[in-house]
């Protein structure tokens, strides 16, 4: 599992020793089926969410825009901003959830004199990633 972690791509630019120190600071939590992860609109808690075990629903207005599973990854934009949630999310399953932080994450990316490349590459990622899974119903922001 953990592997798996480190092969996100928020994570290329770390170290392993900086990705371990960082998945220390992470929480596991489980959750039922149909609990409300986000919803769309609303302020985001700084959170960005790995898939352990189980699955999700993301909806956008409304309506269905993917499925993720096991080794998903939602939320990112969380970690590198405060703009409000582009979906809402609900456990599909019982599932649990690696809950990733945004403070956690920025002590990280302070450590880093590169720190503006990094962002714009990070959230460029984001949304290629994004609208590769959400296809052409993704908002660019």
């Amino acid at each position: 599992m953990t592997q798996n972690i480190r092969d996100l791509y928020i994570f290329e630019w770390l170290t392993e020793k900086e990705i371990d120190y960082f998945l220390l600071m992470t929480e596991t939590r489980e959750y039922k089926a149909n609990a409300v992860i986000m919803k769309e609109g609303d302020a985001s808690d700084g959170n960005a969410y790995f898939i352990e075990s189980g699955s999700v629903i993301v909806e956008r207005k409304g309506k269905w825009i993917a499925e993720l599973e096991v080794w998903g990854f939602f939320g990112e934009f969380a970690l590198i901003t405060h703009e409000t949630r582009t979906a809402t999310v609900h456990t599909h399953e019982p599932t649990v959830l690696r809950i990733f932080r945004h403070d956690e994450f920025k002590i990280l990316l302070d450590r880093s004199k590169s720190w503006p490349s990094i962002r714009d590459e990070i959230m460029r990622r984001i949304r290629e990633n994004t609208e590769a899974d959400w296809g052409k119903n993704f908002k660019k922001i």
